[in-house]
């Protein structure tokens, strides 16, 4: 390690023109980066099942839709319809979209002067009065397709429905824009947007976007600020705010340069990413500046200081970046694209400020004046605060030792028992905060509308025309009727109820039939019939040409992707009861999928988790030189860890992200116990006792892990500031997992040095 660094300050121009370069070619590179992600391609890419979900999407239509809720008191009168055409004509132009359906758009079907006919309810308004048009109003919301839908069930609202084209290449970005486009017409048609009510994927989708923006324009900057202002209230000093600062955006810079050379097309996820490089490359250079600051407090010469802090420190970082950067790319193992590239761009990120802290830095420490020592001047008051704090947790650590380690022990018990009721889902809505716009729309259409959440469910039959089989399709009326009955299914919709109101159209006040059609030439004839009466467009939408395919679209009550998934299983498991073998039911949508995957992410995250820790263990037993201690380490860094499963296991749910947080806390976290062992281990060899070993790890390494616990706690604490849950949690969690690490490291670890639970093999070269 010192010859390293012998060499870098023999090389010192060489090696900042180099760094110079590469930051110019990786900014060159960032600059070609764009905001693009898809949903499906973020999470689903590897998904054999979002696979098909396109292609049936490409013949029935997918369910990326925006659904928009508005008041219309008086819907039916002249005023409000030509309203609602206008924005029907308008919005209906756009290249992206597929259609756009509306209570007027509704059909009465029934058999008159020896047709059938399916003419919209709109063409009898105009000769009616106010209260007919109420009677139609409510012939409408009895209407299966309407009622619930289209209109509520009760009460002046309506929605009007906006189908996109299939487009699984579309950006998640264009959502915003999207969206705002259609609230810009509802608005300049006399809807004002705090009485428009916008629910539907591409809605949850930009609210996701906005808060990526949010990250980016927001917390990126008040991070960086809070960093500097961090820095300089610890040390009084600008140069080292300076120093972290240039540091850390010029390893932001590298990292960029490499996620857009991966991708292009920078995610909604991948917007984290240049905050916590910043944060952890903060970290590394106080580290630095702090040990070379008390090195020169020691008496020592510039050229010593550097050379000697850059050793001590330098090793510890080593692992430390080492820790972080296993914590971070066990993210890796989830099996979706986002979180593959993620967890590799920051294992990268944290390996450049790493490497750019230990050759940057002492050059730079190099060509500057010696500063004065880190208790002179206005620091002192900070560090003499510090040290009394420092002071106190030591002696509780070392004079009841076995009391602090009985402590942590009952947590550690009481954790694991909360933590084990721990429940997982994820639901998009509830992670927008309260006061958010979906949250405020969906709360609004959950009261008088059907469930804005879609599953599809597709049925297909063995053969060319299996669905008119009328055995098969009583059964499959029945299987319908039964899944209707489940708790979270608000409606289901398919080709089934065309042909039954077709049915019931056709046989009205005639005896001898039933409920439904049941012979094959009913079934055919009525498709004609229904086609010839414009019904074409609907047909499309719910069944194949060869009549073996049909599509059911469930509307769930929840908007969690467990639920929907809990909702396609309850399908499946219905057929089997209803439908026999012959007949294959496969659930998808978004939703669907997403709650599907769900397991797969949770399993690749806790696998992630468990190759960490047991990466991180050997690491420790490597950089302790000790398996014993190494492995007695372990027990600090899990510590926080688990009170966070604990905490996850108070609440009803919880939501998956938690991992994400998880894993983070794991690479970050373990750095206060390396940085602290490390040196302990350094005192000891040296030859000094147990005790007076402690005393100089709480002087030197004690205080530098304090700091930058400070420091890693003020750059996270701007995320808190989101409103989307999985954003807060790094500003919430996070730093209080940080500040428990840092308590753990500074009472249980001297704990459990002072029994002799670590311990190191004591040096002869020098005894005090």
């Amino acid at each position: 390690m010192r010859t390293w660094f012998r060499f870098v300050l023999r090389h010192r121009m060489a090696v900042l023109i180099v760094v110079g370069l590469v930051t110019v070619l990786a900014g060159l590179s960032a600059s070609r980066g764009v905001l693009g992600s898809t949903i499906g391609r973020l999470f689903l890419g590897e998904s054999p099942a979002w696979q098909r979900f396109l292609e049936r999407a490409d013949r029935f239509g997918g369910d990326e839709t925006i659904i928009i809720g508005f008041e219309a008191p008086d819907l039916l009168s002249p005023p409000s319809r030509d309203r609602l055409d206008r924005i029907t004509a308008r919005i209906s132009e756009w290249p992206e979209v597929a259609r756009v359906l509306t209570a007027l758009d509704a059909r009465r079907i029934e058999f008159r002067g020896g047709q059938l006919r399916a003419e919209p309810y709109a063409d009898d308004i105009d000769a009616l009065d106010g209260p007919a048009r109420a009677a139609l109003l409510d012939e409408l919301r009895q209407d299966p397709f309407v009622g619930g839908n289209l209109l509520a069930r009760q009460g002046p609202g309506t929605a009007v429905v906006i189908e996109l084209v299939s487009d699984p290449d579309r950006r998640a970005e264009e959502g915003p824009r999207l969206l705002d486009r259609v609230r810009a017409v509802f608005a300049e048609e006399g809807i004002p947007r705090d009485r428009q009510y916008v629910v539907g994927q591409i809605a949850a989708v930009s609210a996701l976007v906005v808060q990526t923006e949010v990250v980016l324009m927001r917390v990126l900057p008040f991070t960086a600020i809070l960093l500097l202002l961090s820095v300089w209230l610890l040390f009084h000093r600008l140069w080292p705010a300076v120093l972290s600062g240039g540091v850390s955006i010029v390893a932001v810079i590298w990292t960029a340069g490499l996620a857009v050379q991966l991708d292009r097309q920078v995610s909604i996820m991948m917007a984290l990413v240049p905050a916590v490089i910043l944060i952890v490359a903060f970290s590394d250079v106080v580290h630095l500046a702090s040990a070379y600051l008390v090195e020169l407090g020691h008496g020592k010469s510039k050229d010593e200081a550097i050379l000697d802090a850059a050793e001590d420190v330098g090793r510890a970082c080593f692992f430390t970046s080492l820790t972080t950067f296993v914590g971070f790319v066990g993210l890796s193992f989830v099996p979706t694209p986002v979180f593959r590239l993620t967890g590799v761009v920051l294992g990268f990120g944290v390996a450049v400020a790493l490497l750019i802290a230990m050759t940057v830095v002492p050059v730079l420490f190099s060509l500057t004046p010696t500063p004065a020592p880190l208790r002179s001047g206005a620091t002192s008051r900070v560090q003499r605060t510090l040290d009394r704090a420092l002071g106190g947790l030591q002696g509780v650590a070392t004079r009841r030792p076995w009391r602090v380690i009985a402590f942590f022990g009952l947590l550690t018990a009481g954790g694991l028992y909360v933590g084990s009721g721990m429940t997982i889902e994820t639901d998009i809505v509830d992670r927008m905060g309260e006061e958010s716009e979906l949250k405020r729309s969906v709360d609004w259409f959950e009261a008088s509308f059907a469930g804005t959440n879609m599953v599809d469910i597709y049925v297909e039959a063995p053969e060319t025309d299996g669905l008119y089989d009328p055995a098969r399709f009583e059964r499959l009326v029945r299987w319908q009727a039964a899944l209707e009955e489940h708790p979270l299914v608000d409606d289901a919709q398919s080709w089934l109820d065309v042909m039954v109101t077709v049915h019931r159209a056709m046989t009205r006040g005639r005896e001898g039939f039933g409920p439904q059609p049941t012979t094959r030439e009913q079934l055919a004839q009525y498709m004609l019939l229904f086609e010839m009466a414009d019904g074409r467009e609907v047909l499309e939408q719910v069944i194949d040409f060869d009549r073996k395919l049909m599509r059911v679209r469930l509307r769930v009550g929840g908007n969690g992707f467990r639920e929907s998934e809990s909702v396609g299983d309850a399908a499946m498991a219905l057929a089997g009861e209803h439908l026999g073998a012959e007949i294959a039911v496969e659930p998808t949508g978004m939703s669907y999928l997403l709650g599907d995957w769900l397991d797969s992410i949770i399993n690749g995250q806790r696998l992630g988790f468990a190759v960490s820790t047991g990466t991180i263990a050997i690491m420790m037993i490597i950089a302790l030189r000790s398996v014993a201690a190494g492995l007695w380490s372990m027990i600090p860094n899990l510590f926080p860890l688990l009170m966070l499963v604990a905490w996850a296991g108070t609440r009803d749910t919880i939501d998956s992200d938690i991992f994400v947080v998880l894993l983070i806390a794991v690479g970050i976290g373990v750095d206060d116990t390396v940085h602290f062992l490390v040196r302990l281990r350094s005192e000891v060899e040296r030859g000094t006792d147990r005790r007076l070993a402690i005393d100089r790890t709480f002087d030197f390494a004690g205080r530098a892990i304090a700091m930058t616990t400070v420091i890693l706690t003020a750059g996270f604490l701007p995320f808190a500031t989101s409103s989307y849950f999985s954003t807060r949690m790094l500003g919430t969690l996070l730093p209080a997992c940080l500040i428990l690490a840092l308590l753990v490291d500074l009472l249980l670890v001297p704990a459990m040095a002072s029994v002799g639970l670590i311990r190191f093999r004591q040096g002869v070269r020098r005894r005090d």
